[in-house]
């Protein structure tokens, strides 16, 4: 059973890359075990408050997503200067 409703659909969608903010709350990253084949932009600093993460908790964040995907389908985020 899928996590999300729409999850089959993104799996079988022609899109190559999904974004995923992993410093939201509840975020299920097992999803990402589900969406074989896509490239996962993944998100690690939370901008809903001003609150900054520590380097330990960003990485604990990409490690927690790496236990679902490979390293080599894990992407970060591009940030405009």
């Amino acid at each position: 059973m899928a996590a999300y409703s729409f999850q089959q659909q993104l799996d079988a969608s022609t899109v190559t890359r999904i974004s995923l903010e992993a410093a939201q709350p509840n975020i299920d990253l097992g999803v990402l075990k589900d969406l074989a084949g896509k490239t996962i932009i993944l998100g690690v600093v939370g901008i809903n408050d001003a609150t900054i993460e520590t380097p330990g908790e960003v990485a604990g964040r990409i490690r927690r997503a790496l236990s679902y995907v490979a390293k080599e389908r894990l992407t970060p985020p591009l940030i405009a200067a």
